[in-house]
């Protein structure tokens, strides 16, 4: 769940986890999504001092935590560096042939042939040319998706195009997202988005209480986000859509409204 950063709820979490780890045999505790225990906010970071302060105190549990990478960043230009985690481990990166492996296996179940466009053809050889083409195009998926397998496939569905008549698809560079539309939004939800960035996910009221902004101009930025596509909902919270979050960083650092540390 996420936590509503105030005093009452912070004890409730302690409680919470007290319960947990009653007692004094040792233990291996996992806490998926930390950072949803803070809000951006005057006390707003309640519980996620809490949390700290039960690692501090509980040395009989061996403590694995999850973040957000960018939340990460944010948490600790906030706090200072790190000291109650031993160790920071980053979730590889897929490489580029893990990429194309997992590709076509999955595209190998639809029966359909591949056709790569000519943009990512060079040599005269017919086979050298389609082995060169391919591994082109995965070389630039690979770029664009950082070496996110998630964000690879959807990129590939982006990049197919459907050859009418023929039981084959063509395989494009993927299209662009709309990027010049978020320029055209107010600079309120720009703010607005730059918040839900730092925080991973948010719902209205709490995209409210970080912005310091109105209920209905929060409301109205989350919708505009969900109708220009760059903006996905689930159980009533909002968050950058995958295949966005590169772009929409890109945006509002050019902005000055999200910063982010080289180490």
């Amino acid at each position: 769940q996420y936590c509503q950063s105030t005093k009452a709820v912070a004890l409730a979490f302690e409680t919470l986890f007290e319960n947990i780890l009653e007692g004094d045999e040792k233990k291996v505790v996992f806490v998926s999504n930390a950072h949803n225990l803070f809000l951006s906010t005057i006390g707003g970071f309640e519980i996620y001092k809490k949390f700290q302060q039960l690692i501090e105190e509980k040395k009989n549990c061996f403590w694995i935590a999850s973040f957000d990478e960018h939340c990460w960043q944010f948490l600790q230009s906030i706090v200072g560096k790190n000291q109650y985690f031993r160790q920071e481990l980053k979730i590889p990166k897929w490489p580029v042939e893990k990429i194309k492996e997992m590709i076509l296996n999955l595209h190998k179940e639809t029966g359909y042939k591949l056709q790569y466009d000519q943009i990512f053809r060079s040599s005269q050889n017919v086979q050298e040319e389609m082995t060169s083409a391919e591994n082109r195009y995965f070389f630039l998926l690979w770029e664009r998706c950082g070496g996110s397998p998630g964000l690879a496939v959807k990129l590939w569905f982006r990049s197919l195009r459907e050859n009418f008549g023929e039981k084959s698809l063509k395989v494009c560079l993927p299209s662009d997202n709309p990027i010049s539309e978020l320029s055209l939004l107010n600079q309120e939800m720009h703010f607005v988005y730059a918040s839900l960035y730092k925080h991973e996910n948010l719902n209205i009221s709490e995209g409210a209480r970080a912005t310091h902004l109105p209920r209905p101009v929060v409301k109205q930025a989350f919708f505009r986000g969900i109708e220009e596509g760059f903006l996905e909902i689930e159980d009533g919270r909002y968050r950058v859509s995958q295949d966005w979050t590169d772009d929409l960083r890109k945006f509002l650092k050019g902005k000055n409204l999200v910063y982010e540390s080289n180490g």
